[in-house]
């Protein structure tokens, strides 16, 4: 009889996690697909399998350790004169077994070896990613921090060609602030820009010189994106107020650079009343 725990390298104490574990590394070794070379792979994993199978069940493997103890005591019986000394293990198995037992042995070291020679070099595929690889961490890693080092959070594209005409939007007001850029001559939208309070931003256009902008004022404490639809503002926690300056327009003529103060404008302020505007107002083009 085949001794099951010499096949998978345990102790007959072995619990079954350790049985698994003893089992799962010899699978990685001896698994015909990984010898395709060796005609007798197959026949070893095979009696890899059964002793797994018989040693994991707690009913088999009583079973199979109770018939592994009986021909042990006949072997006792029948050799009165041989005499062990003491701790000396007690050998039950026959000649064949232990012929078995070393060519496991024999094939384990070997394939550890070849195991240990394939992981210590390098193959050239190895370097071949490892350099393909290199050129795309650090574009990523250049982009993160493009990313956290940005000017306050927009929505303008600022990758066109400018013509040298620039407005400078401050946001003077302790809110935070959603400006809408809009042509006075044909009312079509330009862009938009979200300006933390206490920020500011720079926008250069291209040809438009007369606009006007339209300013939301809100509060976004949970960091969501906040931008403009043709009837809809997303992303405020609350918003506290609607300015519509159509009927202040931005006039560049010969100038450069407009300055602009975005603040929180008070409803009895008369000055300023004219530029509060409600919802509906604030959307109609």
């Amino acid at each position: 009889m085949s001794d099951y725990y010499s096949i998978l390298g345990v102790s007959k104490t072995a619990s079954a996690i350790e049985i698994k574990s003893a089992f799962r590394k010899l699978v990685k070794i001896y698994h015909p697909d990984k010898n395709p070379n060796n005609p007798n792979s197959k026949k070893i994993f095979e009696d890899i399998l059964h002793a797994y199978n018989t040693l994991i069940n707690p009913n088999s493997r009583k079973r199979y350790d109770i018939l592994k103890e009986e021909p042990a005591k006949k072997f006792v019986k029948s050799h009165p004169n041989q005499f062990r000394q003491r701790g000396q293990k007690e050998w039950s198995d026959n000649e064949e077994e232990l012929k078995r037992r070393d060519y496991y042995k024999k094939q384990y070291q070997h394939a550890t070896k070849t195991s240990k020679a394939d992981f210590s070099k390098p193959t050239y595929n190895d370097y071949k990613y490892i350099l393909f690889a290199m050129p795309i961490a650090v574009a990523l890693l250049m982009l993160i921090i493009t990313m956290f080092s940005a000017e306050p959070e927009t929505n303008f594209n600022t990758s066109a060609k400018s013509t040298n005409k620039t407005i400078q939007i401050k946001n003077s007001s302790k809110w935070d602030a959603l400006v809408i850029l809009f042509d006075k001559n044909t009312n079509s939208y330009i862009n938009q820009a979200y300006i933390k309070n206490s920020d500011s931003f720079n926008l250069t256009l291209l040809s438009q010189t007369e606009l006007y902008m339209k300013c939301v004022l809100g509060i976004n404490t949970t960091g969501n994106k906040v931008e403009f639809t043709t009837n809809h503002v997303s992303g405020f926690d609350s918003i506290l107020q609607y300015q519509n300056y159509k009927t202040l327009p931005i006039v560049f003529n010969n100038d450069s650079v407009k300055k602009m103060y975005i603040s929180y404008i008070v409803e009895d302020d008369s000055l300023n009343k004219k530029y509060i505007s409600n919802e509906l107002d604030f959307f109609e083009k």
